[in-house]
């Protein structure tokens, strides 16, 4: 019984354990992004949703030449992040440089994956470039339109600057997990739309059955983690012990003295001689209605 438990925790365990990563040459935004998914979140159902998007992604990025490979790609994704940040909100503690200082020592006490990492960097350079502007001063100021430029890069990247601030990695790999995937599909939807036009007609894209530009990468310590599950299930059998509840047994492989084993082969039994067939049969009735 112990060993039926285990292979189908070992079974569950190999169906989720898989990441992708970038095989061929790949823009970092695209190549971390899609390292970063993280697969321990997500249920079985969105895991069948993303082996499904990047399947279309990677029969997409075929249809693009190297150069358009590149540059799609990586000004896609951060147009779409920073247009859909996972907090619209802007606090006024936002407009204080401290702020900065507080996310980098958030940060450095915990490992980020390599897109956040990324991520958070180019948001705090980008915001650190508009505290040390001359025009800064200008943005809290009563005329905050006479600064178009600054004013608009402060609202695409304050929205991140708040959601970094006091978050562990748990909370940003679940806030950023959906918009992983809201970003492989927004950048399938562009790469169709500009292949359609280059070509100037409706394109098809099956997806690929062979991946040319990803590859799955698969967990491979299972003799670890069978004992682990051994160890787990041996402390479920010690409780039960010490309640006084029977322990599973192994039991379940037939014995000589199996009662299925008696019976015999043909258990139907033969006609009644003496039967007679009732000339009329019962009427259905719709009175079941009356009984709510």
């Amino acid at each position: 019984m112990k060993l039926l438990i285990c292979l189908f925790m070992l079974a569950n365990f190999n169906a989720t354990a898989s990441s992708y990563k970038a095989k061929e040459l790949l823009p970092f935004e695209l190549e971390s992004m899609i390292e970063s998914l993280p697969w321990d979140i997500y249920s079985l159902k969105e895991k069948e949703m993303i082996n499904g998007i990047v399947k279309e992604l990677d029969a997409k990025l075929s249809r693009l030449n190297e150069k358009e490979r590149y540059l799609f790609a990586k000004t896609t994704l951060i147009r779409y992040f920073l247009k859909h940040p996972p907090s619209e909100s802007i606090s006024e503690s936002i407009y204080n440089r401290s702020i900065l200082r507080e996310i980098r020592n958030s940060f450095s006490k915990e490992k980020q994956t390599k897109f956040v990492n990324w991520l958070m960097r180019a948001i705090l350079s980008d915001i650190e470039d508009i505290f040390n502007s001359a025009q800064y001063v200008n943005l809290q100021g009563k005329d905050p339109k006479s600064i178009p430029v600054l004013r608009k890069k402060f609202q695409l990247i304050g929205p991140w600057v708040q959601f970094f601030m006091g978050k562990s990695r748990k909370e940003i790999d679940f806030a950023l997990s959906t918009k992983y995937l809201e970003a492989i599909k927004f950048l399938n939807s562009k790469i169709e739309t500009y292949v359609n036009f280059k070509t100037m007609k409706k394109n098809f894209f099956e997806p690929s059955k062979k991946l040319a530009y990803f590859t799955i990468e698969r967990e491979t310590k299972v003799p670890e983690i069978e004992n682990e599950i051994l160890s787990i299930i041996d402390d479920v059998i010690k409780k039960h012990e010490k309640a006084g509840i029977p322990t599973p047994v192994e039991d379940w492989v037939p014995h000589d003295d199996d009662i299925a084993k008696k019976q015999k082969a043909n258990i139907i039994k033969e006609a009644d001689p003496d039967y007679v067939k009732p000339e009329t049969l019962p009427e259905p009735v719709n009175d079941w209605l009356y009984e709510i």
